[in-house]
């Protein structure tokens, strides 16, 4: 196993911002609301041949009875997992009896403790507070984390830091990435804890907005590796109350966008929204796979779900090349079958097809339904082929284009579709004019 270094603390002591800061990305979302990360989050600092694993760890806030019972899992886990743990303290207050009841808790596990003691630039009288002293641990550090002061230390111990022998790198067939997406209050976190046996790995919570920041987890099955990304609900325009909201969205669509496929859960004890057809064309809209995935089925009946079906199809059209299972994440029934899905899909994301291949598909489409003519001129289609930038977009060539209309465009989509057997992945056709292509293939 790689090195691991878990950074904890009491809420708004600045952990996100120093794990964006040392992982070099800005995966967790920072502001100045206390108890932004609810999940642990984890990331990587590369230090010349060292992959050290980091993880930004829920804030401890002792007011929150809601989530506290779940976040004090989430912590222990990750002190558990740890290697080094970061405590972080704030410069400008003194340290609570909490804390430091805390931190004799963490002296007792025999773990090295890297004692951060953030926001000095806050301080102005400049005078350091001796409790942090008084602690009594040997590695102290005073930094800035919002104006990178004292990172460098920090980075340096890490360097010279003599961890464990790691393990032998495992090669993986594949890697691929899978944003799981939804409207909030869906399931989308206890789908991921059901998939990786672990009930505790996401906050899952009845309490809206359990989720507001994306977390990508690793899960291995064989030699495929795979990258589930938990992310917040999207929510209509109306319903987004501030700028962390907005924040939180846009890093959904983000992590849709560096998804290879996306799997969607709709609730099926509730009726299906505007929003998440607008989600679900979204998806679609972006070149990505798709997988809907009806969830909540042990509270439903059989025939109620091919109402849900139906109800689908009538607001979809392409619904017809999608894969619907019917599951439920927390009596865990039916989500094995998804990674077989996933995997086919992935196959066809990356799967390349003869351009002679795709050429004879488009004549039999034509011949079975001749292109309309305009003003006596005749459409015709030549030559097919995949596109270099997305496999899932495919080119086709010949002369007067424009006489085809958008009905005859969906019809050679479908026909492509069934021809090819592409399930989960809309096909979209380019046109090119035959003096096009002597320039390139785009």
């Amino acid at each position: 196993m790689k090195p691991v270094i878990a950074i904890v603390g009491k809420t708004n002591v600045g952990k996100s911002t120093l794990f964006n800061l040392l992982n070099k990305t800005n995966k967790s979302i920072v502001g100045n609301t206390s108890g932004l990360t609810r999940d642990r989050k984890y990331g990587t600092i590369k230090i010349k041949e060292k992959r050290i694993i980091l993880i930004d760890t829920i804030g401890i806030d002792y007011s929150d009875k809601r989530f506290l019972k779940k976040t004090n899992q989430q912590l222990n886990i990750a002190i558990k997992e740890s290697n080094i743990i970061m405590f972080i303290l704030d410069a400008r207050t003194s340290i609570i009896e909490k804390e430091k009841t805390f931190f004799q808790k963490l002296r007792k596990l025999n773990k090295d403790i890297f004692l951060i003691i953030n926001k000095i630039d806050k301080i102005k009288n400049k005078n350091i507070n001796n409790e942090f002293f008084d602690l009594g641990n040997n590695n102290i550090f005073f930094i800035s984390s919002t104006q990178n002061k004292g990172i460098e230390k920090i980075l340096k111990k890490i360097k010279n830091y003599k961890f464990k022998d790691e393990k032998k790198k495992i090669e993986f067939k594949k890697e691929i990435k899978v944003s799981i997406i939804g409207v909030p209050n869906v399931g989308k976190s206890t789908l991921i804890n059901c998939i990786i046996k672990d009930k505790n790995r996401l906050i899952h919570s009845k309490i809206p907005g359990s989720t507001i920041d994306n977390n990508e987890i690793k899960y291995y099955i064989k030699n495929n590796k795979y990258i589930l990304i938990d992310t917040a609900g999207i929510k209509r325009k109306s319903k987004i109350k501030n700028e962390l909201e907005k924040k939180s969205i846009k890093k959904t669509i983000y992590s849709i966008k560096i998804s290879s496929l996306s799997v969607i859960l709709i609730d099926a004890t509730k009726e299906i929204t505007k929003q998440e057809i607008k989600i679900i064309n979204l998806v679609l809209n972006l070149n990505k796979g798709l997988i809907i995935l009806i969830n909540k089925c042990d509270k439903i009946k059989e025939k109620e779900k091919e109402k849900i079906k139906e109800k689908l199809k009538s607001r979809i059209n392409f619904l017809k090349f999608i894969k619907i299972l019917y599951i439920s994440a927390k009596e865990n029934t039916g989500v094995k079958s998804i990674f077989k899905y996933i995997n086919k899909i992935y196959e066809l994301i990356e799967m390349k097809i003869s351009p002679n291949k795709i050429t004879k598909i488009i004549k039999k489409a034509t011949t079975e339904h001749k292109p309309p003519i305009n003003n006596g001129k005749k459409t015709k289609l030549k030559f097919a082929h995949q596109s270099i930038s997305n496999r899932s977009i495919i080119v086709i060539h010949g002369s007067n284009i424009k006489n085809l209309n958008n009905s005859y465009k969906r019809y050679l989509e479908n026909y492509l579709q069934k021809e090819l057997k592409i399930f989960g992945l809309q096909i979209f056709l380019k046109f090119k004019e035959q003096k096009d292509y002597s320039k390139s293939k785009k």
